[in-house]
C-alpha cells in the first residue's frame, strides 16, 4: 500500500541538515504558485523580511535578509530587512521566533506580532511567506539555541527556509543538494 502523495512530499520536506530540522507546509499556496508571488514581489526590488521575537540583543532580519538572498535556485531574488528598500513591503517573509503552541500562519502575517514564547535551549522560528494579512506557505524549523545573530544556524536556518519553501520539483536541481539523507 502506497503513502498519500502529500505524505510523502511532506515527509520528503522534513528532512534535515546539520542541526536545524526544518518542515515546509505546502499549503495553502502550492510552491509553484507561492514562487510566482515570490518572484512577482521581488521584480522591481528586494523583498522584504520581517522578524518578530527576535532572541538577540542585536538585529537579526539582516543577517536572514543576507543568507536567504540569492538562494532559490532560477529566482534572483534578494531579501532585505529594510521596509523603505522592499519594492512590495506586503508582500513579506516574515519570521515569528519561538511562537508557542497553537500559533497559525493567520497569526503570524497579521497586524500585530506575536510575543516570543521562551524555549529549553532550542532555537524555534515559524517562517511565513505572506500576502498582506495572509499566509501563502510557511516553514517550521528546530535548531539548538546559538549564541548570535550571527551564527551559522542562522545562515542555516534562514537558507532552508526559502528552499523548502520554494524549491519545487520543476527547478533544475538534484534534491540531494538540498536534502540530503
Amino acid at each position: 500500500m502506497r503513502p498519500p502523495p502529500l505524505l510523502v512530499g511532506l515527509l520528503f520536506l522534513a528532512g534535515c541538515t546539520g542541526m536545524v530540522r526544518t518542515m515546509a507546509y505546502p499549503f495553502p499556496q502550492p510552491a509553484m504558485a507561492a514562487r510566482v508571488i515570490l518572484q512577482d514581489a521581488g521584480a522591481t526590488g528586494p523583498v522584504l523580511v520581517e522578524v518578530h521575537g527576535n532572541p538577540f540583543p542585536t538585529d537579526i532580519a539582516a543577517p536572514i535578509a543576507a543568507a536567504a538572498s540569492g538562494t532559490i535556485p532560477g529566482l534572483g531574488t534578494r531579501f532585505t530587512a529594510s521596509p523603505a528598500a522592499a519594492a512590495r513591503p506586503d508582500t513579506r517573509l516574515v519570521v515569528q521566533f519561538q511562537p508557542g503552541d497553537h500559533v497559525t500562519a493567520e497569526q503570524i502575517c497579521g497586524p500585530l506580532p506575536l510575543a516570543p514564547r521562551p524555549g529549553p535551549g532550542q532555537l524555534v522560528a515559524f517562517t511565513v511567506f505572506c500576502q498582506g494579512p495572509r499566509p501563502v506557505l510557511s516553514a517550521m524549523q528546530w535548531a539548538p539555541l546559538p549564541e548570535n545573530a550571527n551564527s551559522p544556524i542562522i545562515r542555516e536556518m534562514a537558507e532552508q527556509a526559502v528552499l523548502r519553501m520554494f524549491v519545487t520539483n520543476n527547478d533544475s536541481v538534484a534534491p540531494d543538494d538540498y536534502w540530503p539523507d
